[in-house]
């Protein structure tokens, strides 16, 4: 039997595939199940504070990622590739700062487009908007590196996980836009958390 290594790079890219579908169907389940356990009102709030943070995140993106992972790519030295994803994740991190920053303009200044339910959501939620960066910095080092296998997990396993815990708690959820984002970024932020001890990034001044 071929060595893991080497059924990983032959069939990599099916692989790849396979999660990706994977993690489009129970996307669409999860929101199926939500649309379920909340109202109209909350389930359409749940979808505006989610887009809310994600435009967020596209926003304070500037390539920086993009231009980490080829850097990535361009090396074979294993410590720089630590470093690179130290400094990403400085990035990452600088990201979320930015997102609480704009939630807070917004919350006080433009009150209409954040209702107070929600604001005091989002502020309740912050540090696991986290995942929001991270999506970038995943993609872009996992890219770099070539890992099909992490590219797969990291797609995958998350929403999976979202929707596993929906479903288990779905009596706390319905109803509550709040567990319902508890579940759903305490899912990917403790899953990439173990994500990032895996890739035991190295952290520089």
């Amino acid at each position: 039997m071929p060595p893991l290594k080497q059924l990983i790079d032959k069939h990599g890219a099916k692989l790849l595939y396979a999660a990706t579908i994977g993690a489009l169907g129970l996307s669409f389940f999860g929101s199926v199940l939500n649309s379920r356990l909340l109202s109209k009102e909350s389930f359409g709030d749940w979808k505006y504070l989610q887009n809310f943070i994600i435009l967020i995140s596209y926003l304070v993106n500037f390539g920086l990622y993009s231009s980490g992972g080829r850097l990535i790519a361009a090396t074979n030295d294993a410590k720089k590739i630590r470093t690179y994803k130290g400094y990403l994740l400085y990035f990452a991190i600088g990201g979320l700062a930015v997102i609480l920053l704009t939630t807070l303009v917004v919350g006080f200044l433009f009150p209409r487009w954040l209702n107070a339910s929600l604001f005091k959501l989002a502020i309740l939620m912050f540090p696991l908007f986290l995942v929001n960066p991270l999506n970038f910095y995943f993609e872009a080092c996992y890219q770099g590196e070539r890992k099909m296998l992490h590219m797969a997990i990291f797609r995958f396993v998350p929403p999976l996980t979202y929707v596993v815990l929906l479903y288990a708690f779905k009596s706390f959820s319905s109803g509550s836009i709040y567990y319902n984002a508890f579940l759903y970024y305490g899912s990917y932020f403790f899953i990439y958390l173990f994500l990032l001890w895996s890739d035991k990034p190295i952290f520089k001044k």
